[in-house]
This record gives C-alpha cells, sequence and structure tokens, in this order.
C-alpha cells in the first residue's frame, strides 16, 4: 500500500473513532468543526504533520485523574506540544460544558478567545487588544 492509501485509511479510522469519546478523535474533529481550521493548520499548530495528526486521533483521551500525565505521554510520543495540545482538548470540554443554550453565540465567543490566547502566545510581544 502507498503512502497516500495509508493516509487515507488513518483519516477513515479517525473518523469512525471519533463516533466515540475514548478517542482523542472525538475531540479533535470537533475543535476543528468548532474553530473552523483546517486539518492542516491544527497539526501545524500542534507541531506535527497530517499523518501524525491523524494517528493520533486513534489515541485514547486523556483521562481527568491522570490528565497532564497522560497529556505528557501523548505528547511525547508524537512529538507534539503537550500544552497545545491540553489546550486543544480544554476548549473543547468548556465549550461542551456550556450547553446547547446560545451555543453558536458561545462557541464563537471562546473560539475567538482562543485564536487571541494562541495569537499571544506566538507573538508574546503583541499588544492583546
Amino acid at each position: 500500500m502507498n503512502g497516500s492509501a495509508n493516509e487515507r485509511l488513518l483519516q477513515l479510522a479517525a473518523l469512525r473513532a471519533s463516533a466515540r469519546p475514548f478517542f482523542l478523535a472525538s475531540t479533535l474533529l470537533e475543535y476543528l468543526r468548532l474553530s473552523g481550521t483546517e486539518v492542516s493548520e491544527c497539526a501545524r499548530d500542534l507541531g506535527c504533520d497530517e499523518s501524525t495528526l491523524w494517528r493520533l486521533a486513534l489515541c485514547r483521551k486523556p483521562s481527568e485523574t491522570n490528565f497532564r500525565s497522560d497529556i505528557e505521554q501523548i505528547s511525547a510520543a508524537f512529538g507534539i506540544s503537550a500544552p497545545r495540545l491540553a489546550g486543544v482538548l480544554r476548549l473543547v470540554e468548556a465549550t461542551r460544558a456550556l450547553g446547547h443554550e446560545n451555543r453558536g453565540q458561545r462557541r464563537e465567543s471562546i473560539v475567538r478567545a482562543a485564536r487571541d490566547l494562541r495569537r499571544s502566545e506566538d507573538n508574546p510581544d503583541a499588544d492583546p487588544r
């Protein structure tokens, strides 16, 4: 099987896994939907390529009791940014916690705040306004 066929199988597996909250795929695909971020941009933000992102999606989500340790292990295994992965997961969790009332407006505000945070992390000298 060639590289693009393997990539396609990873994508299909991740899409299928996204139906189960056990897998990171459910959270990563929700993040893509909420933020309007492309797969390539999300991968770049985490410090990996798209193939790695699809493999990451097939991992078990970190447990709440060992969240930090799980994030560090996952990040080390995939060579990605632990703080950014934690941020993506926490953003989706926070958005889900808001519930379905005024869903669009609240999510839009949260996503906008997350983008501002990401920009400030990328450029710490920038004016936060």
